[in-house]
């Protein structure tokens, strides 16, 4: 018998919501406390996303938001040439 996963994409992302997952190391780590996610996510729901909006990547799938990472090398880089890394 094959194990039931989430049908949508849009499911299984509720589910590592409510699981408090953040990151794919974590994800990764911690997914089979929900015995309907997949293992691997972004295979399972790549070709969906006509139909349901599917896989678009980790970020979205974890509900994090780039623009802060990016923001936060950018921060980073203005600080180590304004010679204050670390700082």
């Amino acid at each position: 018998m094959s194990k039931k996963i989430y049908k949508t994409y849009e499911e299984a992302k509720l589910a590592v919501q409510r699981l408090g997952i953040q990151t794919k190391p974590e994800y990764l780590k911690y997914y089979k406390r929900d015995s309907r996610l997949p293992s691997t996510p972004d295979k399972k729901y790549a070709k969906k996303w006509i139909r349901d909006l599917g896989w678009i990547d980790w970020y979205d799938f974890l509900e994090k938001n780039k623009k802060t990472k990016i923001e936060k090398i950018e921060r980073r880089m203005q600080k180590f040439k304004a010679g204050r890394f670390g700082k």
